[in-house]
């Protein structure tokens, strides 16, 4: 059985995958509805891998994860608390959480060209920031 460290690394892995292939996407505004789609499902997936990072990081801290109807934005904010991210890295991953949220209760012909163009152009500096305060945190902590 994984590690929780171990079990990071490969959401960090997954995600590096993800980001590798969005890193082609040049231009949202030239692709088809059905394209768009699926760059929206990575946006989606870069998200769920976060939080599953931050579930992961909670659990080494002995923390419990929140349980209410808004335990996604609870999430991060304990994070915060705990010092497992930045405050200003929580507002960043409110941005693609919130997206996130749309994404599930949407469907695919609802989705906006220019939200997916904001959020395509900044998730790889979001995802460096993050990578970043996850390895400091790991760094001082053992399991």
């Amino acid at each position: 059985m994984a590690t929780l460290r171990e079990k990071i690394e490969i959401e960090m892995d997954n995600i590096s995958k993800i980001l590798a292939e969005l890193a082609h996407v040049e231009d949202v505004s030239t692709l088809s509805p059905l394209e768009l789609a699926g760059v929206a499902t990575y946006l989606h997936n870069v998200y769920n891998g976060v939080e599953n990072i931050l579930k992961y990081s909670m659990f080494l801290c002995n923390q419990k994860i929140p349980i209410s109807s808004t335990w996604h934005r609870d999430l991060l904010n304990s994070t915060v608390r705990h010092q497992i991210i930045s405050p200003e890295l929580n507002e960043l991953l409110a941005e693609l959480m919130s997206f996130r949220h749309f994404f599930i209760h949407a469907y695919g012909f609802q989705l906006d060209y220019s939200a997916i163009k904001s959020l395509t152009d900044k998730i790889h500096d979001v995802y460096s920031k993050f990578e970043e305060e996850i390895k400091s945190f790991l760094a001082g902590f053992e399991e």
